[in-house]
């Protein structure tokens, strides 16, 4: 990934991959206060929060980043560490969890032959 920032001003959005990859990438993120977007970010830790279908904010928040090198890193890094709200929405145990549960109510909903 050839970018330093990924911006996402989404004013309605699922979960998304867009920044689930991002923070993977450790890149620094921007993105809007709507749901599915700000769910496993939190602002000034992993990336900056700005209210959506507000273009100043946003401006502001690019430039931010922009203009300091050093928080721009740190928002990247911070986004790959183990304890952040990504790595541990997505992480191993977490998921390996999660799917007999998913596999054994689809099982139970699924009709009789």
């Amino acid at each position: 990934m050839d970018c330093d920032i990924v911006c996402l001003p989404s004013y309605r959005e699922g979960t998304s991959l867009t920044l689930i990859e991002a923070a993977a990438y450790g890149r620094a993120i921007v993105t809007s206060d709507a749901p599915g977007c700000h769910d496993f970010l939190k602002h000034n830790v992993e990336g900056l929060v700005v209210p959506a279908k507000q273009m100043e904010p946003l401006l502001e928040a690019l430039k931010k980043l922009i203009e300091d090198p050093k928080l721009l890193k740190d928002f990247g890094r911070r986004g790959t560490m183990p304890n952040a709200p990504i790595a541990k929405m997505f992480s191993s145990a977490n998921t390996s969890n999660s799917i007999p549960v998913r596999c054994q109510a689809s099982l139970l909903d699924a009709p009789s032959p």
